[in-house]
């Protein structure tokens, strides 16, 4: 066995050790890319990605306060839309384009790329 193949298998015990599961995923290329893209924005590996995006499509939609009012409800993209504008965003994709794109407000895309909370 080679010194390559030894730690791979060495990763692989220490994470069965810790009780995760092995699991195989087949992505087009853009989600693997959204994927990447995550895992460096956030300093995490893939799995630590999948499960956070996983975790927060569970969770109930965040409430955000403002001085005049309360604002709640669904939320206007998804997880993995919110991964994609940020990752466009991050490539240089203009605002404007990003507005069009996905169909929101300059302030919603603003709250979408800048607050962890969202995603």
């Amino acid at each position: 066995m080679s010194e390559g193949a030894r730690l791979v298998r060495a990763w692989r015990e220490r994470r069965k050790a810790k009780g995760l599961k092995s699991m195989l995923i087949w992505l087009s290329p853009a989600e693997k890319r959204l994927l990447e893209m995550q895992a460096a924005q956030y300093g995490e590996d893939f799995g630590r990605v999948v499960a956070r995006l996983l975790r927060q499509s569970q969770t109930p939609t965040p409430v955000v306060h403002t001085e005049t009012k309360l604002l709640s409800g669904p939320t206007k993209l998804t997880p993995l839309q919110v991964a994609e504008m940020r990752g466009k965003r991050a490539a240089g994709v203009p605002i404007k384009a990003l507005l069009e794109e996905y169909a929101v407000s300059r302030a919603t895309a603003h709250r979408y790329l800048t607050l962890q909370r969202h995603l």
